[in-house]
């Protein structure tokens, strides 16, 4: 992201990479050191935090209200995280007002079933720019 090569030296080093259609081409969001599954379990509605100090592999189930997702700790500079979120459309999903999503709208998500998304930021959480992975995953 700032221009200087990553190197992957180790195996719990990890560069996320997003392809821009505008662009046609690559962009690295992140690297960084991989340190385990966020798994948050079955939410049960409200309002749950995704902290990046607990992993950039989130897992969660949505099942029983409205719930409403928040952010922290992300790195000063880039960062990205990947959240697998099993049944998101069975219930209204909230989203940080700091998320743009591609298009400009958030998507559909599958009501029995996991989507996968990505969330980016390229100012440490100011604006994150989410993008759909994979919906409906099986």
């Amino acid at each position: 992201p700032d221009g200087a090569d990553i190197t992957l030296d180790e195996t719990s080093k990890v560069v996320t990479l997003v392809y821009d259609a505008e662009l046609s081409d690559w962009l690295v969001v992140s690297g960084h050191r991989y340190n385990g599954v966020n798994a948050l379990g079955d939410l049960g509605g409200g309002t749950d935090d995704i902290n990046l100090n607990n992993g950039r592999t989130v897992t969660a189930t949505v099942s029983t209200s409205t719930q409403t997702f928040t952010f922290s700790n992300p790195l000063s500079d880039s960062d990205a995280f990947d959240l697998y979120l099993t049944n998101g459309g069975s219930q209204t999903v909230n989203w940080p007002a700091s998320v743009d999503w591609a298009g400009g709208t958030a998507p559909t998500l599958t009501t029995s079933g996991v989507d996968h998304l990505v969330f980016t930021t390229p100012n440490g959480g100011t604006t994150w720019y989410g993008y759909v992975a994979g919906l409906d995953m099986s």
